[in-house]
């Protein structure tokens, strides 16, 4: 039985509020007219969605917690769609742009796209997340809820529209004292002990797993989600990190860390790329955040 689309927005605001009063509210209507949608919605699914818990008010059902994730990222794209506009004039926007982005490919981007953003859409705003390990199986998901999702072009879902950003290439950093130079005996990093960022399971791009596909698992003893932290744990603990070229060569300088280039036999280069929801193509102020983010890469 398909769903009347119309119970979209009090499904979600249901989800969202638990509670048909303040649900009402969010909506606007009668306490009696959210009620009844409720009742719909409950039929529909055959699942109370909401149930009374002594102690505990108005709880969701184990369906209505499945779903409430689902409907939100859907009523985003929805709301997306509705506020598309044939026009769109930056210097008078006061959109927020939200942008899923390491803290790697930040440093590259970031500091021009402020500078340009502030300069061309003074009243616009920027919001950008860091990702994590835990995300790679929401991609998707993260698709719906950001402008751009910017990482290596092997971690992105297929078929999603996409614009290449940039080569970017491997590199070890160790400490000032560290005794490995170019070139780099495959032998010897075997006998190392490591730090890595982003641990992502069957993700080869991921730094974790490639340092482990080369059989150094055994020794990989520090994980993070920020590539940033590396550059510490680097310096002081005796470790080395595999880190993108391009923030080796900015960070290294400003820390007690140096970097010398991996073989593209141990880890090959790759793009950095950014990704859309396919509800954002045709968004005028969606397409004109692209040309901006390309030109400040370019």
């Amino acid at each position: 039985m398909q769903l009347d689309l119309n119970l979209l927005r009090p499904l979600h605001a249901l989800l969202q509020e638990q509670s048909v009063t303040r649900a009402a509210a969010a909506l606007g209507l009668s306490q009696p007219a959210c009620s009844a949608a409720l009742g719909r919605l409950r039929r529909h699914f055959d699942d109370p969605l909401l149930v009374r818990v002594r102690g505990r008010g108005t709880q969701l059902t184990p369906l209505a917690r499945r779903l409430r994730g689902t409907v939100a990222a859907l009523m985003n794209d929805i709301d997306a769609v509705a506020g598309a506009s044939s026009s769109f004039d930056p210097a008078t926007s006061d959109r927020e742009f939200t942008i899923l982005v390491s803290d790697a490919e930040a440093e590259v981007i970031a500091p021009a796209l402020i500078q340009r953003l502030r300069l061309e859409a003074p009243h616009a705003r920027l919001r950008l997340e860091a990702p994590s390990s835990a995300m790679q199986p929401t991609l998707r998901e993260q698709l719906s809820r950001h402008d751009l999702v910017v990482l290596p072009e092997p971690a992105l879902p297929e078929g999603v529209p996409t614009l290449t950003l940039y080569e970017e290439r491997w590199a070890y950093v160790v400490s000032l004292d560290d005794d490995l130079r170019e070139p780099v005996d495959p032998a010897y990093l075997a006998r190392r002990s490591w730090a890595a960022c982003y641990d992502i399971i069957n993700a080869p791009w991921s730094p974790a797993r490639l340092i482990e596909r080369s059989g150094m698992e055994e020794i990989l003893v520090v994980r993070t989600d920020s590539f940033l932290q590396l550059f510490a744990v680097v310096e002081s603990g005796g470790l080395t990190a595999l880190v993108p070229a391009r923030l080796a060569i900015k960070r290294c300088a400003a820390n007690a860390t140096r970097w010398v280039p991996v073989p593209e036999q141990i880890a090959p280069s790759f793009r950095i790329c950014a990704a859309w929801s396919p509800l954002h193509t045709l968004d005028p102020a969606h397409r004109w955040l692209r040309e901006l983010v390309a030109s400040v890469v370019a």
